[in-house]
């Protein structure tokens, strides 16, 4: 686990990345508007957002005054919390990635950050590990109390779709057929298609290409991989369809995209 404070300078715009851990941000102060998979949102002051291990994250803007915590937690600090309720945290936060704090919510993750910046301190200590561990799990426990009360429970179709947004996102770059996550959510094609049209106004194959070329322009931005590899990693049969696939979503050859963009 890793905080840590960060502002308007620590940030890069425009350059998407994978995240290779799970993400808690806390605004203090400005804004920032991310992209991250097939959401938009605007992160205000005072709000809470959670961005899973895997997703594709964008910065789109951010204002001069912006100030936020971070929490940073590794795939095995979560794995050794042992707190099974974890994922459904994440679905919460998947399609609205944004949740506005009161004061005593606010209060709870200042006081949950001032502790876990002092542990992490204590270089000496041979339990910080556990100590973070058992902080965490506190925070999570009571400050879920006061986050989520009030809140409607998600219904059965937004934790599908949710559901079908997370499959996507680990297999798009291998799996473009509906019918692959309609059987992984033992669910019909019609059914799951007609789910995704309604809920986002984007078809299901919409949705799978558009992680297709997230990864396309994250690999291209911050990989040495040539577009022959990327092109490979992504399951095309040729550089060329690659080519023309990436062209015809973004307006630029995936040359011209890194040239223009790096």
């Amino acid at each position: 686990m890793f905080v840590t404070r960060i502002t308007r300078a620590n940030v890069i715009v425009s350059q998407p990345v994978r995240l290779e851990y799970d993400l808690w941000l806390v605004v203090k102060s400005g804004f920032v508007r991310i992209a991250s998979d097939i959401v938009t949102a605007d992160i205000p002051a005072s709000s809470f957002s959670v961005l899973g291990c895997g997703r594709i994250l964008e910065v789109l803007d951010i204002s001069d005054d912006f100030v936020a915590d971070v929490f940073i937690l590794s795939e095995k600090f979560q794995n050794e919390l042992g707190i099974s309720e974890f994922f459904s945290l994440k679905l919460r936060f998947h399609l609205s990635p944004t949740l506005m704090l009161d004061a005593d919510s606010l209060e709870a993750v200042e006081e949950y950050h001032r502790m876990a910046v002092r542990i992490i301190s204590l270089q000496d200590n041979p339990h910080r590990w556990e100590s973070l561990l058992n902080l965490t799990k506190a925070f999570y426990y009571g400050g879920g109390y006061y986050f989520f009360r009030g809140e409607d429970k998600p219904s059965k179709d937004d934790s599908t779709l949710t559901r079908f947004l997370s499959l996507a996102e680990k297999y798009a770059s291998s799996q473009r057929a509906t019918g692959f996550y309609a059987d992984r959510l033992c669910l019909t094609s019609k059914y799951l298609s007609r789910l995704v049209k309604e809920k986002t106004g984007r078809t299901a194959k919409e949705i799978i290409l558009n992680y297709v070329t997230l990864q396309a322009r994250t690999m291209l931005l911050g990989t040495d991989l040539t577009v022959q590899q990327i092109s490979d990693t992504l399951h095309f049969p040729s550089q060329s369809v690659f080519g023309k696939f990436f062209k015809k979503t973004t307006g630029l050859s995936p040359r011209e995209y890194r040239n223009r963009l790096q």
